[in-house]
């Protein structure tokens, strides 16, 4: 996957599977069939995960705009 400046990122090729998989996590929380159940997720917990997974790479994202600013 590209970032905003266009080069490849492995941090974001890692992050959007990961995101992809908490959003369908959540969205399925609390949900029982044929006596399977999947645990139910509060709002607290999908936030922490989303910080936990979103984190590093939006920090990223600041710490290369920083050392490389967007040149005009």
């Amino acid at each position: 996957m590209l970032d905003s400046r266009g080069k490849h990122s492995w941090t974001l090729t890692l992050v959007f599977p990961a995101w992809l998989v908490l959003i369908v996590k959540f969205a399925v929380s609390g949900v029982s069939y044929n006596g399977w159940s999947i645990s139910a997720m509060d709002p607290i917990g999908f936030s922490t995960a989303f910080l936990a997974i979103m984190g590093p790479w939006l920090y990223r994202e600041k710490v290369d705009k920083n050392l490389c600013p967007p040149q005009s």
